[in-house]
């Protein structure tokens, strides 16, 4: 069981189909999965706590004689945790199981502290059998958690199956956040799914366009993948419901990016060789022993830690989601990121480049091209989870490119562009005096 998202609000955390409570312990608190937990400490009525026991043990006759001794099918534990919302979170528990928690009048529209209901609490996962039992009994499926939707949540962890659940009983691809903005578009079109953004388009999807389209037309989509092509006629669609094109761009820093479209930069070291392909707008490709992942990054809006580049957070999913896409060696996604790093001075920089360059195989020219780099292969189930990290910089001084760095090696980086080499990296960007400083202290 593998963290999926940390969201701390008051004592339970989420995990990739189950809950995980904080319990009070001597030193502080414990974090303990349901599942793994003894019910007693989660449930303090003796009753619920043994209905939650033979829940846990699938015992449907122990199940039965709880409830005939008295015990609520609804009761409150910590958090007001249900016993459905143990259920749900117990990991292969049998349909059955469900089915009968329903039929003894389990209720699904109930919420806890944490503010999920067990329709929430199973949608990211592949239990779409159990989703549509919730759902099938009674839960709403447009029913929200803070400012996402049941089937904005599905489409982010791309959970195909239980889209087609939430799409039968009656998920509005309308639904809007508690702000009144539209939320599905913006999901579908960040996580690069754009086959299932035609889907919602065609379905009547027509709040939030605009928004959306903006980011459609900054995204970086490899030129002949598939989803370009599904983008294409997200982009046809959105333009027949009246979203005006080229979109009008609101106000906001450029990205500064290292390499132009067409730009092939290769990395040789004694740990390994690496190559970057620039695409069309942010879209790259990352080559390395036979293999490569395409990757469709993301302009950042505010500077990170100096950088105001673009990224690609190389989000975790479950293994249903891995297997539809291309893996090599254990690697299937990239934690990317690409930006330029503006200094004072030539001490700065090379004081970066010390505190940089220690764990990951990293290479640098001494006109400040920096690329760093680790693999880190993963399998569950047979299936490869693991991830690339990347980091693509290009280090100025004062606005302008070094000519000397210490420990450099120009022989290790080439570039490659249609139109020379002189053409593949962009010029340092002009920022303030103040970012420079920032970026000369904050190392």
């Amino acid at each position: 069981m593998k963290l999926e998202r940390r969201c701390f609000l008051s004592r339970v955390a989420v995990l990739v189909g189950a809950l995980v409570l904080a319990i009070p312990v001597a030193q502080g608190f414990e974090e303990i999965a349901i599942g793994s937990i003894s019910p007693q400490k989660v449930f303090p009525d003796p009753q619920a706590a043994a209905l939650v026991d033979a829940i846990g043990r699938e015992d449907i006759a122990g199940i039965d004689a709880r409830l005939a001794e008295g015990a609520d099918i609804n009761a409150f534990g910590v958090m007001k945790i249900t016993p459905l919302h143990w259920a749900v979170a117990k990991e292969g528990i049998k349909a059955n199981v469900i089915e009968h928690l329903f039929r003894k009048g389990a209720n699904p529209a109930l919420i806890s502290e944490f503010g999920t209901s067990p329709a929430w609490d199973v949608v990211n996962t592949n239990r779409a059998d159990l989703l549509e039992i919730i759902l099938k009994n009674g839960a709403d499926p447009n029913v929200r958690y803070g400012q996402d939707s049941l089937l904005a949540k599905a489409t982010y962890y791309q959970r195909d199956e239980n889209i087609n659940v939430l799409l039968k009983y009656g998920a509005d691809v309308n639904a809007v956040s508690k702000s009144g903005q539209g939320i599905l578009c913006l999901e579908t079109a960040t996580v690069g799914r754009f086959d299932l953004l035609v889907r919602y388009l065609d379905l009547g999807l027509n709040v939030g366009l605009v928004n959306c389209a903006r980011l459609l037309e900054d995204s970086g989509v490899w030129d002949g993948s598939p989803q370009d092509q599904w983008r294409e006629q997200a982009l046809a669609l959105m333009k027949e419901k009246g979203v005006t094109f080229p979109v009008p761009s609101i106000p906001g820093p450029k990205p500064e990016l290292v390499l132009k479209p067409g730009a092939r930069l290769e990395v040789t070291s004694s740990k390994g060789n690496i190559a970057i392909v620039a695409g069309k707008r942010l879209a790259r490709q990352y080559q390395w022993d036979g293999c490569a992942l395409e990757s469709n990054m993301h302009a950042r809006t505010s500077r990170w830690y100096g950088k105001l580049g673009a990224y690609d957070g190389g989000g975790r999913y479950g293994k249903d989601h891995y297997l539809k896409f291309p893996s090599c060696k254990g690697v299937t996604r990239t934690s990317v990121q690409e930006a330029q790093l503006n200094f004072p001075d030539l001490e700065a920089a090379e004081k970066w480049i010390g505190q940089n360059s220690k764990s990951w195989t990293t290479v640098w020219t001494n006109d400040g091209l920096f690329v760093s780099w680790v693999f880190s292969p993963m399998q569950s189930d047979g299936v490869a989870t693991g991830a690339l990290s990347l980091e693509l910089t290009l280090l100025c001084i004062n606005g302008q490119r070094p000519t000397k760095l210490a420990g450099s090696s120009d022989q290790a980086i080439k570039l490659v562009h249609p139109n020379g080499p002189g053409q593949a990296v962009h010029e340092c960007a002009v920022v303030s005096n103040d970012v420079m400083q920032k970026n000369g202290t904050n190392r």
